[in-house]
């Protein structure tokens, strides 16, 4: 299962939400942003971004996600 692929539901938000507390990976978390934003209430979005900037490995993939938020957070 390529969780990059899964559509916008509830149930795959569950699986994501899990996910993201052992991800390293930037793209699942731009996932969130870009497909779940509009979805969320802020201190949700304050959460993913706590776990974006402790399991990412560099700080390059941190500033990526950040400002994926911003341009999903701007339309």
């Amino acid at each position: 299962m390529n969780i990059l692929e899964l559509p916008v539901s509830i149930t795959n938000w569950i699986i994501l939400s899990d996910i993201l507390k052992y991800s390293t990976d930037s793209r699942v978390f731009m996932k969130v942003f870009k497909e779940y934003l509009s979805f969320l209430p802020i201190y949700k979005v304050e959460e993913v971004c706590i776990e974006a900037q402790s399991n990412l490995l560099t700080d390059a993939d941190f500033q990526l996600v950040m400002e994926t938020l911003w341009r999903c957070a701007a339309l």
